[in-house]
């Protein structure tokens, strides 16, 4: 909370994923209930979690979660074009709840930096998570940036990176022009989405350092 109150001027998205995907109805646990409002502020996004299955979840019933938030991030969403009719579908819903595509969606490939992504992504959502691996994976050539796939509609997940190489790796971020990025020190998403990084706090002053 303290980055989001002292570096009023960079946008924050925030994640929100009590039950793994909204599918549960049980009630969230008080500690989580009682963070949400603390988030309300003009420079933070805040998403609601919403698995699509890899194309083989209906758009009805995505749409259905969408109704339970403001916006959200897709994920599980493959790179080719197999599924695209669904999740063009998908989005024209979203942007007749909200009046706007979904603000992310996250790639399932991305975890072989060797595959690019159907251009025709990039126009179903605000931004695109492309890339989400290892440090000792991470290339700036994992990423395709073309006119069909711009940088600045891009994020970037880095787990595992070491300390010492955080800032050069989030200056690179930022000299590449990607819309987002995120660096852990955890070895692995499931610990990063389970806890808090102590990256976090040098994250957010690189990258307000060299904009």
């Amino acid at each position: 909370m303290s980055r989001i109150q002292t570096y009023t001027d960079l946008p924050f998205y925030i994640i929100v994923n009590p039950t793994s995907g909204l599918e549960s109805t049980a009630t969230p646990d008080i500690n989580y209930q009682g963070c949400i409002p603390l988030l309300h502020h003009s420079n933070v996004k805040i998403l609601g979690y919403i698995p699509t299955t890899h194309g083989s979840r209906a758009s009805s019933a995505i749409l259905g979660k969408c109704l339970q938030t403001r916006s959200a991030v897709l994920d599980e969403i493959s790179t080719d074009s197999t599924n695209l009719t669904v999740y063009q579908n998908t989005t024209s819903g979203t942007r007749a709840i909200w009046g706007s595509a979904p603000h992310l969606i996250k790639l399932t490939d991305n975890v072989q930096p060797d595959v690019t992504p159907v251009a025709g992504y990039f126009s179903l959502a605000n931004f695109i998570v492309t890339f989400e691996n290892t440090y000792s994976i991470w290339q700036a050539t994992n990423l395709t940036i073309d006119s069909g796939r711009p940088a600045n509609k891009q994020v970037v997940l880095i787990h595992a990176a070491p300390a010492v190489l955080q800032t050069v790796v989030d200056h690179q971020l930022v000299s590449l022009g990607v819309s987002s990025s995120f660096v852990t020190n955890f070895p692995d998403c499931a610990g990063t989405y389970n806890g808090y990084s102590s990256f976090f706090p040098n994250l957010v002053a690189d990258i307000r350092s060299v904009q």
